[in-house]
């Protein structure tokens, strides 16, 4: 075989794998996340984007689409949906984005507004905070 058909076979199989890789990545996160919140219920994940699980609350924290879904960790039963004032979601090659601080409260990224929200792990209200970018202006 030429240097070229080698070369050329190596690059297909190169791309085949990488295509192969990227679908499978998307099946694994989604097994990941089944998995994270404990198998059965996979409606409740499908229109999700970010779980994180409050250990000290025993608490599971789903950031959806239309808002933010808090669930018992032991019976899987929903606690609350708190709506975000002013949520919106694109889609971008980054989704939005959720974590827990120290005290378990959530804090939630926009991938479309300059803003975060906050909802308090023990009373569950929310609150806004804009994020502003200072440094010079033409």
């Amino acid at each position: 075989m030429s240097n070229r058909i080698i070369i050329a076979c190596i690059l297909w199989i190169s791309i085949f794998t990488a295509i192969a890789m990227a679908g499978g990545g998307q099946e694994q996160a989604a097994a990941q996340r089944q998995a994270e919140f404990g198998g059965g219920g996979g409606d409740v994940l499908r229109d999700g984007f970010r779980i994180r699980r409050d250990a000290t609350r025993n608490r599971i924290w789903l950031l959806g689409f239309d808002n933010v879904r808090v669930y018992d960790g032991q019976t899987r039963r929903l606690i609350r949906a708190i709506a975000l004032p002013g949520w919106s979601v694109a889609r971008f090659a980054c989704d939005p984005d959720m974590v827990l601080d120290g005290s378990g409260s959530a804090i939630v990224a926009s991938n479309v507004e300059p803003r975060l929200w906050r909802i308090d792990a023990d009373s569950l209200e929310v609150s806004q905070h804009p994020i502003a970018l200072e440094g010079k202006r033409p």
